[in-house]
């Protein structure tokens, strides 16, 4: 059999969570997930591509059968494709931290209650009745639970009582209670003694009449987020006060037996979030796991993910092999045999880890899905037949893979996701070395100001562009070659 055609069956997965349509045949059981469906975290922090969305994607579709969630509800408080519906909020006007915190509990008052309601139409009780009088009298009563009709109709509710043109009552927005609104006048119409106050329901009432009304039902919701660090891409003004009341929001919450917020966000603006003397910041990290995989984690995870094709192994003549086996019929055992070198797999993960020791999922996939385009495009110029004992993918491919994988995380992480001034200091690097000091890197940027050099640099150790060992900052391999990078030491060290 031709080694082409064996090539072609394999089926590393997609890269990317939410677009992975086999993630439920190869989900990974990690630490954090295991804290996380024990109910013993509500916050699963991890950098970019560690699987934070293939965790909620596991738990969305099979959170029914999973023991240590049997009672338990999930619900999406975001949506998993298209424009992320809290952009919406990005494009008003900045507010202060305690309104921001008033829309985050009206909103999940919404999505929870509206999805309650409508599960049990059929079955009202009293509670239920009081539930939906609640929402009713506030306007936020909606056919349509889903996150993207809610906070849509939330944000509509926000325009519609706080423009101008609606002056027969005042809007009052803060971080205490919900307005309910009295009919409107036209401006113009109104006068001193028509203009009312609107009458104010505590988070505190109404939150005790959703609970109540789950607890009734012996309903645990839980109401997951995810998405946070594209909410509020181009304005840091409103992303910071906006997330760190959301993390309030979800602190407040946690008094009620069944309501609970599941937040998945990453390490950088989890960070970024609390800082700044963050209250109640030890309470907040006591309730939150981060991602980590070992390297065990990673081999076991790309080899499971190999094992699902069957038509595979049947082409390979293999039946239940161990991971050892199954790598090493696909891989090399070593990228430069003669040079001593390691192993390739330890090779690989040389090649995807950040300057913060991150070896990402999503970096080991994309690796390997890219070595297999490399050595098809080889194989397709000169076929040859596959031979027990002689890897399909060939170590020329895997090297070609890190190079096309370091441009990719150039363009699509670094310089996609990060600020202006990250982006110029990022791009100084380029055609460069991959050793500095302190020294190099101030000639580098021209900044002699020591204190600001300490913030660039700081910024990009935050991010895992530099690492530092010593007094000594290096750029990653899977960093280099995207931006034209040589080992070696840069002028000034």
């Amino acid at each position: 059999m031709l080694a082409r055609e064996i090539l072609q069956q394999i089926e590393f997965g997609n890269p990317v969570a939410e677009y992975d349509k086999g993630l439920q045949n190869y989900f990974v059981i990690t630490d954090a997930f295991r804290h996380l469906v024990s109910g013993n975290v509500d916050i699963i922090a991890g950098d970019k591509g560690t699987g934070k969305t293939a965790i909620y994607q596991h738990l969305k579709q099979s959170y029914s059968k999973i023991p240590e969630l049997m009672g338990i509800d999930i619900i999406s408080g975001f949506n998993v494709s298209g424009e992320p519906i809290f952009r919406r909020l990005g494009n008003e006007e900045k507010l202060t931290d305690g309104q921001y915190v008033t829309i985050w509990k009206m909103y999940f008052l919404s999505l929870v209650g509206n999805w309650f309601l409508k599960k049990h139409r059929s079955n009202f009780s009293s509670k239920a009745q009081k539930l939906d009088a609640l929402l009713t009298k506030i306007d936020l009563l909606s056919g349509d639970d889903s996150a993207a009709n809610i906070f849509g109709k939330l944000m509509g509710w926000l325009r519609n009582n706080a423009t101008p043109k609606s002056v027969g009552v005042e809007f009052g927005l803060n971080e205490y209670g919900i307005p309910v609104f009295t009919p409107k006048v036209e401006l113009g119409k109104a006068t001193e003694k028509e203009k009312v106050r609107p009458e104010m329901i505590s988070h505190e009432e109404a939150f005790s009449i959703l609970d109540d009304a789950l607890s009734e039902k012996k309903i645990v919701a839980w109401v997951l987020m995810d998405r946070l660090d594209e909410a509020f891409v181009g304005r840091p003004d409103i992303e910071i006060p906006a997330l760190r009341a959301l993390v309030r929001t979800f602190m407040d919450l946690r008094s009620f037996k069944n309501i609970h917020l599941k937040l998945f966000v990453r390490n950088d603006l989890f960070r970024k979030i609390t800082q700044e003397g963050f209250v109640n910041l030890t309470h907040v990290s006591a309730r939150k796991k981060e991602i980590v995989w070992d390297d065990n984690d990673l081999y076991a995870m790309m080899c499971q993910r190999i094992r699902k094709g069957e038509e595979v192994l049947r082409s390979i003549g293999l039946y239940r092999p161990s991971d050892k086996q199954l790598f090493n019929t696909i891989f090399p055992s070593q990228i430069n045999p003669a040079r001593g070198q390691p192993s390739s797999w330890k090779w690989v993960l040389s090649q995807v880890r950040d300057g913060n020791g991150v070896k990402a999922p999503r970096n080991v996939i994309d690796l390997c899905i890219i070595a297999q385009e490399e050595q098809l495009r080889k194989e397709r110029r000169s076929s040859r037949e596959f031979v027990s004992g002689v890897p399909l993918i060939e170590a020329e491919s895997l090297k070609k893979a890190t190079i096309r994988l370091s441009k990719l995380r150039i363009e699509d992480t670094l310089l996609a996701e990060y600020g202006e001034d990250v982006k110029r200091a990022i791009k100084a690097f380029q055609n460069g070395k991959s050793d500095h000091t302190e020294k190099s890197l101030s000639e580098l940027f021209h900044i002699p100001d020591r204190i600001q050099m300490s913030l660039i640099i700081k910024a990009l150790c935050d991010i895992g562009f530099l690492e530092q060992k010593g007094e000594q900052y290096m750029i990653p391999p899977i960093y280099r070659s995207g931006l034209n990078i040589t080992k070696g030491k840069a002028n000034g060290n």
